[in-house]
């Protein structure tokens, strides 16, 4: 099996020829992995695609060949044409990138691109067709979302002009995998009325129309269909996305449409970790967790580097995923399960199969998720799910989630207290403290936050949530020492679970 290995590099500066090739791997890996990216100039980890490149070679037989130039890309794979667009009119990009998806395109814009792209035969010209993006919205959803998918879409998540939807400039990493897909584009803001950044003081306008514009497209998608992209603030899209019953898989993750086009090798797919019971007086069992699971970017950057570490597998981790990858990326969500150790478990989250609020969706879509995830989960034998809300009052949601997808426990958004219940079902859900997250603590001041958070509310187990990163195995086997005089051993999360059963306070 041979693929083309492509420097995107080349064009680290130039944000309409990546879209464009991006677009272009979405189209060719329709036929399998064929084409693939090195996106170092925008890395979770440095690295990571060569890594997978050896990879696919050692594991799977795939033999790639090094295209030098974009001329020589263009002439290794044919292409029908190209539909120009506005680049200052931003809609007319994304509806570009949807005919595109759709007819076997290219999206070029009028000016501004690489020569070699001009040679393409021009099919369709959309310049000067719409004065405004929201014209060139209504069209594209007349006309060609009856053409694309209904379970996924994509949201580019790309500031311009003075619409601010982040600076996140890797977003549109993912969209060669929604290409693959046929899904609709966009880039619209989920802000109804000024909001701000859930962690920045930065302030953001209200944009009524484009969210308007938005629900118009997801209101033709099936229930609980998914958005590859992002957008700010996180918090306003995820809620707009989970009231009208949908979920996000975030973007900047690149080469998806290759690392879907590899089918897996081996048989079910089985957890090497074993829960050892941690007892004895004055030690508090803690379980690490780290987090971003719903995000393929953990998987594509090896969990920022942190996987291929050494040190890993030397003390208990438990690593975020979403169990639907194992359907939508077989052979990279495998190599995980196959070079775990017995100290390293999956749980599923953020909620759990798909990035949503459990408080915010819609009755039906709460069930339609409960026995998606339910079923993802058996298929990974996964038995722990990280769920979020926005308010704490939701217990009888989760009591609901938790009949159907049958989990040994809930992990849900950490609080101002640690606090253990129980279900009316019997499954216990555990809020763990606000101070041991990442957003407030790193691993270094881990030790003394922990010490406070004992003092202040002791309880038989901890959880500790905390990001991906190429330094965090080093940084946590050293906080796990230092924790040791503290009397807290790292323990992986079904341990916790069969604590939490017998802890729970009932409500």
């Amino acid at each position: 099996m041979d693929a083309i290995w492509y420097d995107l590099g080349r064009h680290a500066d130039d944000y309409e020829a990546q879209v464009t090739l991006l677009t272009l791997a979405g189209l060719v890996n329709r036929q399998g992995p064929r084409l693939m990216l090195d996106t170092d100039f925008q890395p979770d980890w440095t690295g990571a695609d060569r890594r997978w490149r050896q990879i696919y070679s050692e594991k799977h037989g795939i033999t790639f060949r090094d295209c030098q130039s974009l001329a020589e890309l263009l002439q290794t794979f044919e292409v029908a044409g190209r539909v120009t667009y506005d680049p200052d009119l931003d809609a007319s990009r994304w509806v570009a990138v949807t005919i595109a998806t759709l007819r076997g395109w290219l999206p070029v814009p009028a000016s501004k691109a690489p020569d070699e792209l001009y040679d393409l035969p021009e099919t369709e010209d959309l310049c000067g067709r719409w004065a405004r993006g929201q014209d060139a919205y209504d069209w594209a959803i007349a006309e060609l979302l009856p053409l694309c998918s209904k379970s996924l879409a994509f949201e580019a998540g790309h500031s311009y002009n003075d619409v601010n939807l982040g600076h996140d400039m890797g977003v549109h990493l993912a969209l060669d995998y929604a290409v693959r897909e046929r899904c609709f584009a966009f880039n619209l803001s989920p802000c109804p009325t000024e909001d701000s950044y859930d962690h920045e003081k930065e302030k953001v306008s209200a944009y009524p129309e484009h969210v308007e514009t938005m629900r118009r497209i997801m209101a033709e998608m099936d229930p609980m269909a998914g958005v590859v992209g992002w957008a700010e603030p996180e918090w306003t899209l995820i809620e707009r996305l989970s009231e009208w019953g949908h979920y996000l898989i975030c973007g900047r993750a690149q080469n998806l449409s290759f690392h879907a086009s590899v089918p897996a090798k081996g048989g079910k797919l089985r957890q090497k970790a074993i829960a050892k019971s941690v007892s004895g007086e004055g030690l508090t069992p803690a379980a690490v967790m780290v987090s971003e699971g719903d995000a393929p970017r953990v998987l594509t950057s090896f969990y920022g580097g942190a996987w291929e570490h050494p040190k890993r597998g030397s003390i208990p981790v438990n690593w975020g995923i979403n169990p639907l990858f194992a359907e939508m990326f077989p052979a990279m969500y495998a190599y995980y399960f196959d070079t775990a150790s017995e100290n390293d478990y999956f749980y599923a989250g953020t909620s759990g199969a798909g990035y949503t609020l459990i408080d915010e969706l819609p009755e039906e879509g709460l069930l339609a998720f409960a026995e998606r995830t339910a079923k993802y989960c058996r298929l990974s034998d996964i038995s722990v799910i990280h769920a979020w809300d926005k308010t704490e009052a939701v217990r009888q949601r989760y009591d609901v989630y938790g009949r159907i997808a049958k989990p040994a426990m809930f992990v849900v958004l950490p609080r101002e207290d640690a606090k253990n219940v129980r279900l009316p079902c019997g499954i216990p859900m555990t809020i763990p403290d606000s101070e041991l997250h990442y957003k407030s603590v790193g691993p270094e001041d881990t030790p003394g936050y922990m010490r406070q958070a004992m003092e202040k509310r002791p309880t038989a187990f901890r959880i500790i949530y905390t990001s991906p990163g190429a330094t965090f195995m080093q940084r946590w086997t050293a906080t796990a020492d230092a924790m040791e005089e503290l009397g807290v051993r790292p323990v992986l999360l079904p341990e916790i679970a069969r604590l939490a059963a017998g802890q729970a306070e009932s409500e």
